[in-house]
């Protein structure tokens, strides 16, 4: 009789334990999406900052120099790259380049969230950046005084950031399950 019982309790604690792992499997993708999709939220609202940040010094013509400045110390204390970009796709502004490397990048306007932000006020994308080397999130936004153009705010974290995120939420979830 005891050895039906524990035969009966390791059977049922192995099929919970299947179940457990086919559930978080199937999660798995759909927590991925969910972070990707907070994080560019978060991102748009960091891109919305900075395009009030420099819009100023833009509507006053200010020095790439000038604007350059402002965008690398942003870009530090959001921990994410800024870039700002002219009407025409000229990079204005970027956080991870300066100086002759700044004014050697290609132009921008044929980037996907570059042209969904001139064309509908804002934009997004997920790909890779030949810049820096890696899968990037973007998020982009037009900077506008009164009815002028003056320019895009972009604002990307790498998208490896954003899975580990999405990572270290299933651990935990591994942690929290094994805990009790």
């Amino acid at each position: 009789m005891l050895a039906l019982r524990a035969r009966i309790g390791i059977t049922a604690t192995a099929a919970s334990a299947a179940a457990l792992v086919t559930v978080l499997l199937i999660a798995l993708p759909g927590l991925r999406q969910r972070t990707t999709e907070q994080a560019g939220t978060h991102l748009e609202a960091q891109a919305r900052l900075i395009a009030r940040l420099v819009q100023p010094a833009l509507a006053q013509g200010a020095d790439p120099a000038t604007i350059d400045a402002l965008v690398d110390s942003a870009g530090q204390d959001l921990r994410a790259r800024v870039t700002i970009v002219a009407p025409d796709g000229r990079v204005l502004a970027d956080s991870a380049v300066s100086g002759p490397a700044l004014q050697a990048l290609e132009n921008h306007r044929d980037r996907p969230e570059i042209q969904e932000a001139l064309r509908a006020g804002r934009g997004t994308a997920v790909r890779h950046s030949a810049t820096v080397g890696e899968d990037l999130l973007y998020s982009a936004i037009a900077i506008r005084e009164g009815g002028r153009l003056l320019g895009v705010a972009r604002v990307a974290l790498p998208l490896r950031g954003v899975r580990e995120q999405a990572q270290q939420l299933l651990q935990q979830t591994w942690k929290e399950i094994g805990a009790e």
